[in-house]
């Protein structure tokens, strides 16, 4: 699918509804991964959490339709940082935090193209 680009391009997405009509240049998009896993179990039509961009590139424009990936960052994994402090005594500059429940990892398919798939981040931009 992507074998005939020649090299890098300037790529100005958009946001869009599912019939392709334009929404908005705005693109970091995220939810919450407890309300869409509750959201999951009282409903079968996720048609409501699609998102649809428009990838300009490559002389053509792609739609691209993704649903949460709320799979991709497990919900137990923790974070560790490094704070200031004397470099001798490391166990007091460290910090240990659980992922955020908000995620903003997106996987899906680019419409028209037949065994393609996509996955993007929108957490600021694309």
């Amino acid at each position: 699918y992507t074998r005939d680009i020649k090299g890098p391009e300037l790529l100005v997405p958009r946001r869009v509804n599912a019939d392709g009509s334009f929404d908005t240049f705005s693109l970091p998009n995220y939810y919450s991964r407890s309300e869409l896993t509750e959201r999951k179990r009282r409903s079968l039509n996720m048609n409501d959490d699609k998102v649809h961009l428009v990838l300009p590139f490559n002389g053509a424009d792609h739609h691209v339709e993704l649903t949460a990936y709320h799979d991709f960052i497990s919900p137990e994994m923790i974070i560790e940082t490094h704070g200031d402090g004397p470099v001798n005594d490391l166990n007091a500059r460290l910090k240990f935090k659980r992922a955020s429940d908000e995620q903003c990892h997106y996987r899906g398919i680019v419409r028209g193209h037949s065994n393609s798939r996509a996955a993007l981040s929108l957490c600021d931009g694309v």
